[in-house]
C-alpha cells in the first residue's frame, strides 16, 4: 500500500480517529481520579552528644579514621534494623496490625510493604527523619510511629547489654589481677622470709648474689601485677561513669522532637490531570494509526487512477464526470420524460467508451 492510500483513509475517517483520541483522554483523566492518595508521616529524632564524646570521635578520626555526624551514625543504624524481618516484625507488634502476625501471606506483604516504602532523611548534624508512605492515613502513622518507639527501645537496649558485658568482662579481669597480684605478694613475702633480698644497685666491690637477683625478678612482677590491676580498676570506673550517664541521657541521647504527623500527597493536581489526559490522547493516537493500517488493507475499492491500473494491469480507465441533471417530471402513467440534451450527452459518453473498448480489442487481436 502507497502513503497517498493511507492519506485517503484518514481523511475519509478522520472525525472518528479523533474521537478516539479524545475518548481515550477522557478515559485516562476519569481514571486519574479513582488513585487512591499517599499518606506520608514523618517524625524527627534528635540526636544530642556529650562535647566530651564529640571531642573524642572528632580526635579519632583525625587518625585516619572516618567520623561521621551523631544524626548520621544513628540514621545508618535504623537503616540497618529497617533491613531485618525481626525487627520489621516487632514493629509490627506495636500497631493494630499485629493481627496478621501468624498468617504467613498477610505477614509477608506487610513486611516487604514497611520495607519498600520508608525513607531516612538526614537533616543536619544533631538530625534525621523516618518517614512511612502508604494510602490510608492511619497505617501510615501507626507504622511510622511504631518504628521511632521501637528504635528508641532498641538503642536503651543496646546501651544495657553493651555496658553490662563490658562491665562483666573487665570485672572477671579485675578478679584474675587480684589473684595474680596476690600470689606475686605471697611469692615475695616468702622469698623476704627466707632471705633478705639486696635491692640496691651493683658496686664496685660487691656482686648481687642469686637471691637478689631472684628477690629482683619478685619484685618487678609485683610491681607489674600492681599496676595491671590499678588499671583495670580505673577503667571499670570509668566504663561505669559512662555507662550510667548514658542510662541517664547525660552522655549521648535519643529524642523525639517531631512527634509522628500525617499529611497527604499531592496526587490529584493539574499537572495529573495533563499527564493522564496526554497519555490517553497519545494512546488514541496510536489506536487510530492502527486503524488506518487495518482499513487500508483490507479496503478493496477503488479509489484512484492508480488503483484501477493496479487492478487492471492492460485496462484502460476512464472517468464518468458528474452530470447535473434536472428533476424529472412525472406523468399520470408513470412515465418520465427526461430532457433531451440531457439524453443526448450520455449517449455520447457511453459511445466514447464503446469506441475505446473496440480499440482495446483490435490491439489484442494484432
Amino acid at each position: 500500500m502507497s502513503l497517498p492510500r493511507y492519506i485517503n483513509t484518514f481523511f475519509r475517517h478522520w472525525p472518528i480517529y479523533l474521537y478516539i483520541s479524545l475518548l481515550m483522554a477522557g478515559l485516562l483523566v476519569g481514571f486519574s481520579f479513582t488513585i487512591k492518595p499517599k499518606y506520608t508521616t514523618s517524625s524527627t529524632i534528635w540526636v544530642e552528644q556529650s562535647s566530651f564524646l564529640d571531642s573524642q570521635l572528632q580526635r579519632s578520626s583525625s587518625d585516619g579514621s572516618n567520623y561521621d555526624s551523631p544524626a548520621n551514625r544513628k540514621a545508618n543504624v535504623l537503616s540497618e534494623y529497617m533491613k531485618l524481618r525481626t525487627f520489621v516484625r516487632d514493629v509490627i507488634k506495636g500497631t493494630p496490625y499485629q493481627v496478621y502476625l501468624g498468617d504467613t501471606v498477610k505477614e509477608g506483604d506487610l513486611i516487604k510493604d514497611i520495607m519498600d516504602n520508608y525513607n531516612i532523611k538526614i537533616n543536619g548534624y544533631n538530625s534525621f527523619s523516618i518517614q512511612y508512605n502508604y494510602n490510608a492515613p492511619d497505617r501510615s502513622y501507626d507504622i511510622t510511629r511504631s518504628i521511632v518507639e521501637r528504635f528508641l527501645y532498641e538503642q536503651r537496649e543496646e546501651i544495657k547489654r553493651t555496658g553490662q558485658s563490658t562491665i562483666s568482662l573487665l570485672k572477671s579481669q579485675i578478679d584474675a589481677a587480684q589473684r595474680t597480684k596476690d600470689s606475686s605478694e605471697s611469692n615475695l613475702k616468702d622469698m623476704l622470709s627466707r632471705y633478705p633480698c639486696t635491692t640496691s644497685a651493683l658496686s664496685q666491690d660487691r656482686v648481687l648474689s642469686e637471691e637478689d637477683l631472684q628477690c629482683q625478678v619478685l619484685l618487678q612482677k609485683r610491681d607489674t601485677a600492681n599496676s595491671n590491676y590499678n588499671s583495670l580498676v580505673n577503667r571499670l570506673s570509668s566504663t561505669e561513669d559512662m555507662y550510667n550517664a548514658a542510662l541517664d541521657g547525660k552522655d549521648i541521647t535519643l529524642r523525639v522532637v517531631d512527634q509522628p504527623e500525617t499529611y497527604e500527597a499531592n496526587t490529584n493536581n493539574k499537572l495529573t490531570f495533563l499527564i493522564f489526559g496526554m497519555g490517553g490522547f497519545l494512546v488514541g493516537a496510536v489506536l487510530s494509526v492502527l486503524a488506518i493500517v487495518a482499513l487500508t488493507w483490507t479496503d478493496n475499492t477503488v479509489r484512484m487512477r492508480s488503483h484501477a491500473a493496479a487492478l487492471f494491469e492492460n485496462v484502460k480507465t476512464f472517468e464518468l464526470p458528474s452530470l447535473k441533471t434536472t428533476k424529472p417530471r412525472k406523468l399520470r402513467g408513470g412515465q418520465i420524460i427526461q430532457s433531451p440534451d440531457v439524453k443526448q450527452r450520455m449517449l455520447s459518453h457511453l459511445k466514447w467508451a464503446q469506441d475505446d473498448r473496440n480499440l482495446d480489442n483490435k490491439g489484442g487481436a494484432n
